[in-house]
């Protein structure tokens, strides 16, 4: 019976950990998208007062796709960034220099 609490154990530990890491992430990501969520609420307000798509993009700044992006009602700027590819070449520089 050791051998499997043990187990247990580490398996507990392992998912203590991941669950640890994902909330600092989320905690981490959380400033950087406030102003986008506050753009987006302003764009739909804009909406909601009878503007249309390219006076909103003229109002607000935004690019036409910008505001188009932010009305359609299956934007999410929280997972905006998944299935975007990120670049980990600078990552692994002090192993090429020791190489």
């Amino acid at each position: 019976m050791l051998p499997l609490a043990q187990q247990m154990g580490d398996r507990f530990h392992l998912v203590q950990n991941l669950t640890d890491a994902a909330a600092d992430e989320i905690e981490a990501a959380g400033p950087a998208i406030e102003p986008e969520i506050e753009a987006a609420e302003n764009v739909k307000q804009l909406k909601q007062a009878g503007l249309s798509m390219r006076k909103i993009a003229k109002e607000t700044g935004h690019d036409f796709r910008t505001v188009k992006k932010y009305l359609d009602e299956n934007y999410n700027p929280v997972h905006k960034g998944l299935g975007k590819k990120r670049s980990n070449a600078n990552e692994f520089e002090e192993f090429k220099e020791a190489a």
